[in-house]
């Protein structure tokens, strides 16, 4: 998504019309629309399950002091599962329209 947003960092941005078409009810373009906004309204203030911060504490047995070697494994897993297939799609279909416009050049 932050290729479609502003930044100073970057000379020019993707333009979703053109690259999804201007149809905002249809296909792709109705995905990638419902992806920015739930960006920008959750992602960006740490809200949703893609970037939920959650502190962890790990506690020792009584008469032990829990050191960074003591953890094995830590996994933690997002409940969003539903978008992350609309994303690929977002993806995909962005990857495909900007190499069709580098192999034109």
């Amino acid at each position: 998504m932050k290729c479609f947003q502003h930044s100073e960092s970057r000379s020019s941005k993707l333009d979703a019309a053109t690259v999804f078409g201007c149809d905002t009810t249809q296909g792709v373009r109705a995905t990638f629309d419902l992806l920015k906004q739930l960006r920008t309204k959750h992602v960006l203030h740490d809200e949703n399950d893609w970037m939920q911060a959650i502190p962890v504490a790990i506690v020792g047995r009584p008469g032990h002091d829990p050191v960074v070697s003591d953890i094995d494994c830590l996994v933690m897993e997002g409940t969003d599962t539903a978008h992350i297939g609309q994303l690929g799609t977002v993806v995909d279909a962005a990857l495909s329209w900007i190499t069709q416009r580098l192999i034109r050049r």
